[in-house]
């Protein structure tokens, strides 16, 4: 199980350095496909591992981000500076989430409910009921070849 650890948090660690990455392209182009689906396979792939390895901290920090990354790739949110800071601080939280499991082995007692809550509060802005447009009557259009009614005068 140690070499499956290992391999856990040498891939972890070279895929945030990608996100880091990917998160800077993103925030000058916001609609890179590429950029954008690299970085969910990354989150995605560290959340699951640390589900099978136990580490629920990585997990709900991952899963967080993946929801809110779903959104975003399905169109359902747009890219904002909101968002990236959110992603930002989400790939901040697995780094050091993953640095205490390298040095002992175990998450450490680390807080990750803001970052978490954080990235839940930008994914739910997509589940609020939108504004109804208001009625708006359609024009009435004149028949081609009929004449403007009168107007009778007062």
């Amino acid at each position: 199980m140690e070499d499956v650890i290992l391999e856990f948090l040498a891939e972890s660690s070279e895929g945030l350095d990608q996100v880091d990455q990917d998160l800077i392209e993103l925030r000058h182009k916001p609609d890179c496909e590429h950029s954008l689906a690299r970085v969910f396979r990354t989150i995605h792939t560290i959340k699951g591992t640390a589900g099978f390895l136990g580490y629920e901290r990585v997990g709900q920090v991952g899963h967080a981000g993946e929801s809110l990354l779903d959104l975003i790739r399905d169109g359902e949110l747009t890219l904002s500076p909101e968002i990236l800071t959110g992603l930002l601080a989400m790939t901040d939280t697995l780094r050091a989430l993953i640095q205490a499991i390298e040095s002992d082995r175990c998450e450490g007692e680390r807080d990750v409910s803001a970052v978490v809550r954080q990235l839940e509060i930008l994914a739910e802005v997509s589940q609020r009921p939108q504004p109804a447009e208001p009625d708006q009557p359609a024009p009435e259009a004149a028949e081609p070849d009929q004449p403007a009614p009168e107007v009778a005068e007062a």
